[in-house]
């Protein structure tokens, strides 16, 4: 294989990462063979050391680079990205070992987080790269590319402007089953630009960075007939941030599919009950689980953070679609703790509605705010709360930030969201819902199930636990065996 891509995470593995697969297809579609390991199924079956049985038959001198997702980093390999150190024994022995198989080869990384593994010779790609890596992937084949030299061990990515125009292709070296729901790019970017949120292209103009409709009902199809695909992620940071958008895709793409298609997505919830047309456009083109990000119910740290409807005439809002338009649709939302008028009696109250009637959510995330600046973390991207955090009160240390106005810490804010986590296992209202819905989906569990069952319902009747592993257990046999079968043929 020319290009070997690691990702993967234990926590919810065989999920395909969006990204890993965007980068491969770019590399294919140039001719170069391309591997994509989910470290994460390994691990999850305590088959982690069999990842090199795998290498060892599919690394060759052709082979010009292997690379990781920074998603997974820190779980895998031991690496803590809120501290200073740079790598891991577990990390140190796993480079070594590739550089065995091939010495020439090269080793880089890429993905949400920027670990400076600069010393062990790895090239880490920040941003989006579709075409950073192509042309990374010739110049290790010619080392001659014209005007392009990658003689620094870190390389900034740029905008891609043939987003529109580009697709995931999936191959069946990829395993992809027809219960997956594969990730897919609806658009990239996100009108708004929320002081929290570091993702890239924040702020873009309606319309920017969508997929032409041909491409993507050309992409669906393809799923479909390759692999017998109808449900998926919409990576989309808000796949209704204009009604246009809505009922052009509708129009283009959904109506037009040759199968009924099911997806997840990221939605905003004050542009529903300001457009609430768009609910119909919603249900016809497939929405069956919505992730929104309400993030507070304090309404003085909602305007902080850019979001100025009244949190709780959100949450009303909330029961009417569950009564009423999203009475089959799962819903879920985002909360975050820690913001900049948040205080121990505001966490203390959202505690309590979580709990009490009032909250119709079909489940919650809830995480403490982070702060990572640049001059103490390595991150991708940064919000505006990591360079602007001390006009809010926030002072920042290796270990987390404290906020000198409102008493409240990363600390103390990590442990509530934690300890608020492990009750809505058993809470029973908490089901299945936002993302995790097609993760369930895909053991398969029956969507009727999902919608109606809590966690702690569906996890009685059905062993979910076994059923990941054994899925994990065929991934592993798989992907050995397909690479003895690519040794064979040498």
């Amino acid at each position: 294989m020319n290009c070997i891509l690691l990702y993967g995470s234990n926590m919810m593995p065989l999920q395909k990462h969006g990204g890993v697969f965007r980068i491969a297809s770019e590399l294919r579609k140039h001719d170069y063979s391309v591997m994509c390991l989910d470290m994460g199924a390994f691990e999850r079956v305590s088959k982690l050391d069999q990842i090199a049985e795998i290498l060892s038959n599919v690394v060759t001198e052709t082979t010009l680079w292997v690379g990781f997702s920074t998603s997974f980093f820190d779980k895998i390999f031991g690496l803590n990205f809120r501290s200073k150190r740079e790598t891991s024994p577990k990390l140190e022995a796993f480079l070594a070992f590739i550089r065995t198989l091939n010495p020439d080869i090269k080793i880089i990384a890429g993905g949400s987080r920027y670990f400076p593994l600069e010393r062990h010779g790895v090239t880490i790609f920040k941003g989006y790269s579709d075409k950073e890596i192509v042309d990374f992937t010739k110049w290790c084949s010619t080392k001659k590319l014209s005007n392009l030299e990658f003689t620094t061990s870190l390389v900034q990515g740029t905008e891609f402007k043939e987003f529109s125009s580009s697709q995931i292709r999936y191959v069946k070296e990829d395993l992809v089953q027809s219960l997956d729901a594969p990730p897919i790019e609806i658009s990239r970017g996100c009108i708004f630009k929320c002081k929290f949120c570091a993702f890239p292209l924040n702020g873009k103009t309606k319309g920017d960075w969508v997929k032409h409709g041909e491409i993507l009902l050309d992409e669906l199809n393809y799923n479909y007939d390759k692999f017998g695909i109808t449900h998926y992620t919409f990576t989309d940071d808000t796949y209704n941030d204009s009604l246009d958008k809505l009922k052009y895709l509708h129009d283009t793409v959904f109506s037009k599919l040759k199968f009924q298609i099911h997806f997840s997505s990221y939605l905003r919830l004050d542009l529903l009950m300001r457009f609430p047309e768009s609910i119909e456009y919603l249900k016809a083109s497939g929405l069956r689980s919505a992730m929104f990000g309400i993030e507070t119910i304090n309404h003085q740290s909602a305007k902080a953070i850019g979001k100025g409807v009244e949190p709780y005439t959100q949450l009303e809002y909330i029961r009417e679609l569950k009564q009423n338009a999203f009475k089959d649709i799962l819903i879920s939302s985002g909360f975050i703790l820690g913001l900049p008028y948040d205080t121990f009696d505001t966490l203390q109250e959202f505690d309590e509605f979580l709990s009490s009637d009032r909250n119709y959510l079909d489940s919650w995330h809830i995480s403490a705010l982070g702060i990572t600046p640049p001059n103490r973390f390595n991150n991708t991207f940064y919000s505006e709360f990591d360079l602007t955090y001390e006009k809010y009160g926030y002072e920042v240390d290796d270990f987390g930030w404290f906020n000198k106005n409102t008493g409240l810490s990363y600390a103390h804010c990590y442990q509530i969201a934690e300890t608020i986590m492990e009750k809505s296992k058993k809470h029973p209202k908490c089901k299945f819902a936002g993302f995790s819905y097609n993760y369930v989906r895909r053991l398969g569990i029956p969507e009727s199930d999902i919608i109606t069952l809590s966690r702690t319902e569906l996890e009685s009747k059905y062993n979910l636990g076994l059923l990941s592993n054994q899925e994990c257990e065929t991934y592993v046999t798989s992907m050995l065996n397909l690479s003895r079968d690519i040794k064979n043929l040498r």
